[in-house]
């Protein structure tokens, strides 16, 4: 009741705030229009999984004012039930003890950070499913027979269940066959067998047959290929020109500042990690392994969005580093944890205790001096920046496009449709209009058909007029009453305007006219 009443007091603010992330600015736009009639997948694209974007439905079926109260009150019980099974995996791999501080690390600290550790997003959501999973999977490997199988295969549900929140929740089953697969026969037999040396031969094979396959025309290879590019396509964050450099800048100062506020997480985490990497790569038997394990590959995960590195990308491994760290602390052979353990609680309650008062004042803002956020002085916005690395980009819609939502809802119905070409959240959102074309990132498919063009080549070319002919299509069936291009304005970095594209520009300039321009939002109306 403690941990709860705890977890509870921590996301309090979050039930005075639609949003602190885009994310859920767009799972919302998504749920109200599928509640209004529009189909995932026929009218729109889902920006993730099904399970994720359930949670939204079904909260703002039962209240459209208020549906994201519902949301954020379901994740403080999913962040207070994944404590649980964090608990229960300290204890079944170390002890009481260890159990407790793994629970209570993780309840407290992903609540102890900016605004996308307090965001409904799909890390803290499938996190659940992951904890769950890997405790499952570590009593099937200390089990035998019958309930070997079935602690297994419900641990593969649980995997399912993450993968269907976020793709990244695909993460726990390729650990458990990597686990099954080559972590045990390495730690049986050692590198040194002809067993690596078979799956070797055996995955190159593979991987050189589905590359036939494609060639000769087979569909699901083809399918498969397609989605490893995709996927290296998103990494590589198109549009942005992020180099290497960008990319060890931005991890080096999010890791430090987020080190330095957890920093009761990050050192008796690092310490046990580096102690598994010393002793190459073995714990004191299978189940702490499979933590420990799991901790450092679910870390890695942060560069799966390339030089993106979002601060939320960390929260997937926050469930096992709180585990790692629980060993550590209450390991009296490691250095210098008598001090961590001494001072829990006061390197606990600093971070949670001035992220609170952080995300407490920003209610007061939201609710009683909204003035405060559009005339946000130098110090504040530097000092916001620097303790949290972090923007003012949720609270109240921004200050750059404020005058543009308000002249869409004073110019359209409410039930017209808004097509954005660019970042479409923050303006279908905050003007309440439905979507107007197959979703409301349209920048990734800008990037994507400018990519085409600057290839230059007559295949490249059909490309890019096909994905046109797509948009068209879809523009002609919704009819979308207004048509903003945001290129103008720069929102969130985008810059590829409509003009670019040839197809979908002639399609414009003959149905819409070119109505008002602000502040570098050009706004179309339709005419025909």
């Amino acid at each position: 009741m403690f941990l709860f009443s705890l977890i509870f007091i921590m996301r309090l603010p979050t039930l005075f705030n639609d949003y602190y992330d885009v994310d859920e600015l767009a799972a919302i736009c998504q749920a109200r229009d599928y509640l209004a009639g529009d189909i995932p997948g026929v009218d729109f694209s889902e920006s993730k999984k099904p399970l994720y974007h359930l949670i939204f439905k079904g909260a703002y079926s039962l209240s459209m004012s208020h549906g994201w109260v519902i949301v954020h009150v379901v994740t403080i019980f999913f962040i207070f039930v994944t404590s649980l099974f964090l608990y229960l995996i300290g204890r079944r791999v170390d002890c009481e003890n260890t159990g407790l501080v793994s629970a209570m690390l993780y309840g407290v600290l992903i609540s102890s950070f900016n605004r996308q550790f307090m965001a409904t997003n799909g890390e803290v959501i499938y996190n659940l499913f992951l904890a769950a999973g890997l405790l499952l999977f570590i009593i099937s490997i200390e089990s035998e027979k019958i309930r070997r199988v079935l602690s297994f295969a419900a641990a593969v549900v649980m995997g399912l269940c993450a993968w269907q929140v976020k793709f990244h929740g695909i993460i726990l089953i390729l650990f458990m066959a990597f686990f099954i697969v080559i972590y045990i026969p390495y730690i049986k037999f050692g590198l040194r067998n002809r067993y690596f040396l078979f799956l070797f031969i055996s995955g190159f094979s593979l991987m050189g047959l589905i590359l036939v396959l494609k060639a000769a025309g087979f569909k699901p290879a083809g399918d498969a290929v397609a989605q490893a590019l995709s996927l290296l396509y998103y990494a590589s964050s198109p549009g942005r020109n992020f180099t290497i450099a960008d990319l060890l800048i931005r991890f080096f100062h999010r890791q430090t500042l987020i080190g330095l506020w957890h920093f009761v997480l990050w050192v008796p985490a690092a310490l046990i990690i580096f102690r598994f990497v010393k002793f190459r790569f073995k714990g004191k038997g299978l189940s702490e392994s499979a933590v420990i394990l799991f901790a450092l590959i679910t870390y890695l995960m942060i560069f799966g969005g390339g030089a993106r590195i979002y601060f939320h990308y960390y929260m997937a491994a926050y469930p096992f580093l709180s585990i790692a760290a629980a060993m550590a602390i209450n390991n009296p052979n490691f250095y210098r944890m008598d001090v961590f353990r001494r001072k829990f609680t006061l390197l606990l309650a600093i971070p949670g205790l001035f992220f609170f008062l952080w995300n407490m004042k920003d209610i007061y803002i939201r609710h009683f001096a909204q003035q405060a956020f559009y005339n946000e002085g130098r110090v504040l916005y530097w000092t916001r920046a620097v303790l949290a690395g972090t923007f003012n980009h949720y609270l109240l819609p921004g200050k750059e496009y404020l005058e543009t939502v308000n002249y869409i809802r004073n110019n359209t119905g409410s039930s017209d449709r808004l097509f954005v070409w660019g970042d479409g959240p923050y303006l279908n959102y905050f003007a309440d209009r439905r979507q107007g074309g197959t979703g409301l990132w349209m920048k990734n498919t800008a990037y994507r058909i400018k990519g085409y063009y600057d290839i230059g080549t007559a295949q490249s070319l059909e490309q890019a007029a096909g994905e046109e002919r797509g948009l068209v299509a879809v523009l002609e069936r919704k009819k979308p009453e207004l048509i903003v291009d945001v290129s103008g304005n720069g929102l969130s970095g985008f810059r590829v305007p409509l003009s670019t594209l040839k197809v979908l520009n002639k399609y414009i300039s003959t149905k819409y006219r070119k109505e008002k321009n602000i502040n570098g939002f050009e706004i179309y109306r339709r005419v025909l």
